[in-house]
């Protein structure tokens, strides 16, 4: 118990040095309970939630990420933005948009958080037919526009896993951040070929912007 205090307090002193080497103000807190409770707890004084992609929250018993993101995407007040362990070197943000509550409440928060200030922003749909995909990246760059945000939509028609599609707009966009809503309510296609959410947080190498 004495090391993992130890090990703890250690964690904390590096974030504080690095907040302190980028001119980030910060604040320590420390809590008893279960991670996940206690993150959604404290998310309510602020804009946002930043964790890591995997997350070692028992590092002294566990040896594979715990479910303290998943929990707290499914439960935020908040968005939430996860971040891989080596980030990547794109410039532009990509929004993938299902026109799905999730993905519009993803765009809402997103538009309010300021992170689109000087970026390019390109918005995505992936459906089978092409007008459906169409109809809904036209809404959320209306959405945008409506707000002064200049976005360029990307309506693709694919039979493909969406995941697939939308990793592969990563790396044809030089994204540097991607949106979306998470945890939606799951198609007949995501049901056997997988959930998008886990799939972009297990390969993507670029921050994501999630709100469920």
């Amino acid at each position: 118990m004495h090391e993992a205090q130890v090990k703890v307090e250690q964690f904390l002193e590096r974030f504080a040095l690095r907040c302190a080497e980028a001119g980030v103000p910060s604040k320590l807190l420390e809590d008893v309970g279960l991670p996940w409770e206690q993150i959604l707890v404290e998310a309510q004084r602020y804009d946002l939630i930043l964790l890591g992609q995997q997350t070692y929250f028992h590092f002294e018993t566990q040896q594979s990420p715990c479910e303290t993101l998943h929990k707290v995407l499914k439960n935020s007040p908040r968005p939430v933005v996860t971040a891989p362990e080596k980030l990547g070197g794109g410039s532009a943000i990509l929004v993938a948009y299902d026109g799905s509550l999730q993905a519009a409440r993803a765009l809402q928060a997103f538009q309010a958080s300021g992170l689109h200030e000087g970026q390019d922003v390109h918005v995505v749909s992936v459906a089978e037919d092409h007008t459906e995909a169409a109809r809904h990246a036209d809404r959320a760059v209306e959405f945008l526009r409506f707000h002064d945000i200049k976005a360029v939509a990307h309506p693709l028609a694919s039979l493909a896993r969406p995941a697939e599609v939308i990793l592969e707009q990563v790396r044809q966009r030089d994204a540097g951040l991607l949106v979306m809503g998470a945890y939606g309510q799951p198609t007949l296609r995501e049901f056997f070929l997988g959930s998008v959410t886990k799939t972009m947080l297990k390969e993507t190498t670029i921050p994501l912007f999630l709100y469920h």
